[in-house]
């Protein structure tokens, strides 16, 4: 009928925030104490994808914070009966979900889900650690069961479940599923920013180069590759992603470590020379990446980011769950254990994008096709199976039905980086060397680390906004400078 509209499609998405939402670097570490991206950054990355992929003209669509498997709510009457009332599908972006360290909440989603009455949508889960038992792949008894029960509760909702790689679609056929209920669609991260469709090789990487790291601190040979590198240029930014690592450089939370060379203590010389950058949201992230000649190291995510700006990146692999995104993306990769050297300009004069570039329209176009057939309004439009003789469109994502109407959002962090600095007496204390912690988080006289408790809110919303718009910093961070603890730093 003319002047009539369509009804508004209400999507709910698994993520700490929306993409749009701006929270400070205070705020996102005061949640749960461990951090509104959920202890990693890096998971901002994906579930702002996803959440921008699924945003779309005539849609109202909802961060659900994290809450759906918290405890109690995945069992609660009235959350879950909030949810069935109030929105028509729950998307739900994962990462290395089949894992010991997240059984708990997987099975709370699981509960969640089994109670839901609308269609649900998985992107990009994967498998941590498995390997074969008699024949057939195994994560472990424990893991195998919840593993086994989400994906069961997950496809009674939805035509197909989209996984990270081969190696877990392999696992769910272990666990019984067939393969034309498993699509592998990679990482949707990769669809995070529209970078140029070829990523070049680096230049010739010499000692002023400006160049990014990210580590895994438990990876063998981190200690080595860090010393080599920060001997050799004066310009390597170190990015961590942890929440731990925010603690540290936010409240002077000390960081349990055997290894010296890693940049895990305020003395560290990436600290003391003001090497080191946390982003909690990834526009920044990207938009500082863009500006650096390579990255490299052994976090998936970390190299992903570095890849959406357009800067040429490797990932050092250090286990099979970053191995398998690796291969699927056919990102540029060396085995951590295995490589040759860890010398920066070693690494970008091997680095080759030919197959991560001619691979990239393709995989997009997969990712674009899953949401398109997850997100059609009638379970009975069951999403195309994708197979190894499916031809996918070369194009561009923004020309993709599921990208078309996709609305930009932006995030404009009041601070995009931190580091340490105290006050100038302690910066030069610091420079004489010496380990342990920082002087400007030690108590006067008693050795020990000073901290803030992650249970204060530092800061309160109409003060954030206040120094947003006056470009000052607001009063909970100016007294934390007082104390000699933080300085943040606006803009990098």
């Amino acid at each position: 009928m003319p002047g009539s509209t369509s009804p508004t499609v209400r999507t709910l998405v698994r993520s700490g925030k929306a993409p749009h939402h701006v929270v400070s670097h205070e705020g996102s570490l005061a949640r749960n104490g461990w951090g509104v991206f959920g202890a990693n950054v890096g998971n901002l990355l994906f579930t702002n994808s996803v959440f921008r992929a699924v945003n779309v003209r005539g849609a109202s669509t909802v961060s659900d914070s994290l809450l759906t498997e918290l405890p109690g709510n995945g069992e609660a009457d009235a959350h879950i009966e909030r949810i069935n009332g109030e929105f028509d599908r729950y998307v739900i972006p994962l990462a290395n979900a089949f894992r010991p360290e997240f059984e708990g909440s997987l099975r709370r989603l699981t509960r969640a889900v089994e109670r839901m009455t609308i269609p649900t949508v998985v992107a990009g889960v994967g498998v941590q650690n498995i390997e074969r038992v008699d024949g057939r792949f195994t994560a472990g008894e424990s893991v195998d069961q919840a593993a086994r029960a989400f994906v069961r509760a997950v496809l009674e909702k939805s035509a197909s479940i989209g996984v990270r790689g081969r190696r877990t679609a392999n696992y769910l056929e272990a666990l019984g599923f067939p393969t034309d209920v498993v699509d592998i669609i990679g990482c949707p991260s990769l669809n995070m920013e529209l970078a140029p469709e070829q990523i070049a090789s680096p230049a010739d990487v010499t000692p002023e180069s400006p160049l990014a790291i990210n580590i895994t601190p438990s990876a063998s040979r981190m200690g080595e590759i860090v010393e080599t590198n920060v001997a050799r240029y004066r310009d390597l930014v170190y990015i961590p992603q942890e929440a731990h690592e925010l603690a540290l450089m936010m409240w002077g939370e000390p960081i349990a470590y055997r290894d010296a060379r890693l940049p895990l203590y305020p003395s560290h010389p990436l600290y003391r020379e003001g090497q080191v950058r946390f982003f909690v949201d990834p526009e920044p992230w990207t938009a500082f990446l863009r500006e650096r000649q390579f990255a490299f190291g052994t976090r998936i995510h970390g190299t992903i980011a570095a890849l959406a700006a357009g800067t040429p990146a490797m990932l050092l692999s250090h286990d099979a769950r970053t191995l398998e995104l690796a291969e699927y993306h056919c990102i540029p990769f060396q085995l951590v254990g295995e490589a040759a050297s860890v010398d920066a300009a070693d690494l970008a004069a091997t680095v080759d994008f030919t197959g991560f570039n001619a691979f990239r329209a393709e995989a997009s176009s997969r990712f674009a096709s899953f949401l398109a057939g997850m997100m059609c309004p009638t379970s009975s439009n069951r999403v195309r199976r994708m197979t190894s003789t499916t031809s996918f469109s070369r194009a561009r994502p923004t020309r993709l039905p599921c990208f078309r109407s996709a609305r930009r959002t932006s995030t404009r962090p009041p601070f995009s980086s931190i580091a340490f600095a105290g006050c100038d007496k302690a910066l030069r204390l610091t420079r004489r060397g010496g380990a342990g912690v920082h002087p400007a988080l030690q108590a006067p006289g008693s050795g020990r680390c000073r901290t803030w408790p992650r249970g204060r809110t530092p800061i309160r919303a109409d003060e954030d906004r206040r120094s947003r718009a006056t470009g000052q910093q607001p009063q909970a961070v100016a007294r934390a400078m007082k104390r000699g603890c933080v300085t943040l730093a606006a803009g990098v």
